[in-house]
């Protein structure tokens, strides 16, 4: 299985593993399970985290990239096809445009979301498949 993590679900699953659904938690930790995190979520962290809107627990922004990389995660960067599908998807479901942005990418790529966010339904006819 091929997962894309949404922003909170790298963050926690680097310092709060347990706010992660145990199935979930197992999925992502199983050797043969291809994990990916998107550099735009680097930089929705490193934005908050600029903002003083994000505490992270003595660590930086790159020592998040460093723990997605300590457990083999693959980075996944924006494209020019990523920004424009952008467009094409319906607003009114998530009005946070890194949301989007991720939902966009995992549609583009056939990668499973792993996100605890709500809406996410409407984007299955868009094909996004998603769990949680």
């Amino acid at each position: 299985m091929k997962l894309l993590l949404d922003t909170h679900t790298l963050i926690w699953f680097v310092y709060s593993p347990k706010k992660i659904p145990l199935k979930t938690l197992r999925l992502i930790e199983r050797p043969e399970t291809d994990v990916w995190f998107s550099t735009l979520s680097i930089w929705e962290i490193s934005l908050k985290f600029s903002l003083g809107k994000l505490s992270l627990k003595n660590i930086t922004p790159e020592g998040i990239v460093d723990a997605a990389k300590e457990q083999d995660f693959n980075s996944v960067t924006i494209s020019e096809k990523d920004a424009l599908v952008f467009a094409t998807l319906p607003r009114h479901f998530h009005s946070d445009p890194f949301d989007r942005m991720l939902i966009g990418q995992a549609i583009e790529r056939g990668l499973t979301f792993v996100s605890g966010e709500s809406g996410l339904d409407h984007y299955k006819k868009l094909g996004l498949k998603w769990l949680w």
